[in-house]
């Protein structure tokens, strides 16, 4: 979402209409969260999302909806936030004193991008090793279930970023779950070829 903002904020200052403005920045930002997502897939091993199950998706990274929620948000920012960020910009520049809270701002954001960049190699390096594509919402239910079955407290980034361990737990759990789920879809397959097969025999042994 940070690269989708810097885009609102550096499409929001070029001097064309307002509506056209709006559609290139719902287009934009649906470019970068598909180059994102192609990156994260083939460089991580991860799918931080997936609109697989959404009508007319690309390879479950971007669709329509998503396209059209984008593009709203895109509205709302260039006509409603905007203009306050640009006044706030000029203040800031003749209040330089508060620029300090803008520095923690970006201190607390480097921060959580550290230990989710922690968390996202080491996800990696177990993809990589088991041959899996991790996707990360899935995964990180799977370890809120699990913790919910334990009765423990759910801690996703700083709980799991700094115990090798039990993240590669989670990943073993996460793994097995997706290889019971792949098997039961096999096994449905085959009970489902199975009784077309029947179905098809059996009349013409009738026949004969």
């Amino acid at each position: 979402m940070g690269f989708g903002l810097c885009a609102y904020y550096l499409l929001s200052q070029i001097n064309i209409n307002g509506i056209l403005i709006v559609i290139i920045m719902g287009l934009s930002v649906t470019a970068i969260e598909y180059i994102a997502g192609i990156i994260f897939i083939k460089g991580m091993g991860v799918k931080l999302w997936d609109y697989s199950e959404e009508w007319g998706n690309i390879d479950g990274l971007i669709c329509p909806m998503y396209s059209l929620f984008w593009t709203i948000l895109g509205a709302i920012y260039y006509y409603l936030i905007n203009p306050y960020i640009i006044d706030s910009l000029h203040w800031l520049e003749d209040n330089l004193t508060f620029s300090f809270f803008i520095g923690f701002f970006f201190g607390v954001i480097a921060i959580d991008t550290a230990y989710s960049t922690q968390l996202v190699v080491k996800i990696r390096k177990f993809a990589k090793e088991k041959d899996l594509i991790v996707k990360y919402e899935e995964f990180k239910a799977s370890i809120v279930e699990e913790a919910l079955k334990r009765k423990e407290k759910y801690s996703f980034v700083f709980a799991i970023s700094n115990n090798v361990k039990k993240i590669e737990e989670h990943l073993n759990e996460y793994k097995n779950e997706q290889l019971a789920r792949t098997d039961k879809i096999r096994k449905t397959i085959n009970i489902f070829i199975r009784d077309k097969v029947k179905k098809v025999t059996l009349p013409e042994d009738k026949e004969k």
